[in-house]
C-alpha cells in the first residue's frame, strides 16, 4: 500500500475558498436590506469601516462604525443619528451598544447575521438581502 502526504490544498479548492472569500468581501462595501418588526424595512449603505440605515417608516437614518475582525464577523458600534423627522427617540444605553456580527449562510444575494450584543444576552438572527430592483423592495414590505 502506497503512502502519501498530501502537498497542499488542490488549485480547484484554492479557487473555492477565493470565491468564497470574494462573497464575503462582497458585502463589506454594499447596499442591501433586512425587515424587522415592528419598524419593516432598513436600507442600508455599508461603507467598510461605517453603514447608514434607513428606517423607511419614520425617515430616521442611523450611523454605525464597523470594524472588520475578519472576512466574516465585526464590531458594529452607535455613532450618531443624521435624521429624526419624527423625533423618535432612542433607548438611551443604545450609545454604549457593542454588537459582534458574523455573516451566515452568505450568497451573492443574501446572508444571515448571527448577532450578539452588550445590551442583550440573545442571540439575533437576522436575514440581510441585495434588492435587485426598487419593486423587490417594495414588495417585502
Amino acid at each position: 500500500m502506497a503512502w502519501s502526504c498530501a502537498s497542499g490544498p488542490t488549485p480547484e479548492e484554492i479557487a473555492a475558498q477565493q470565491a468564497k472569500l470574494e462573497v464575503y468581501r462582497s458585502w463589506h462595501t454594499s447596499q442591501f436590506y433586512y425587515k424587522e418588526r415592528p419598524f419593516g424595512i432598513f436600507l442600508v449603505n455599508r461603507y467598510g469601516s461605517f453603514q447608514e440605515e434607513f428606517i423607511r417608516s419614520n425617515g430616521m437614518l442611523v450611523e454605525f462604525n464597523l470594524k472588520w475582525l475578519n472576512d466574516s464577523m465585526y464590531e458594529m458600534r452607535y455613532d450618531t443619528i443624521r435624521e429624526n423627522p419624527q423625533g423618535v427617540s432612542l433607548p438611551v444605553d443604545l450609545k454604549q451598544m457593542i454588537r459582534v456580527c458574523k455573516m451566515t449562510a452568505v450568497s451573492d444575494t443574501s446572508y444571515i447575521e448571527q448577532a450578539i450584543s452588550n445590551l442583550n444576552p440573545d442571540t439575533v438572527y437576522t436575514k440581510y438581502r441585495r434588492p435587485k430592483t426598487e419593486e423587490a423592495i417594495n414588495s417585502a414590505e
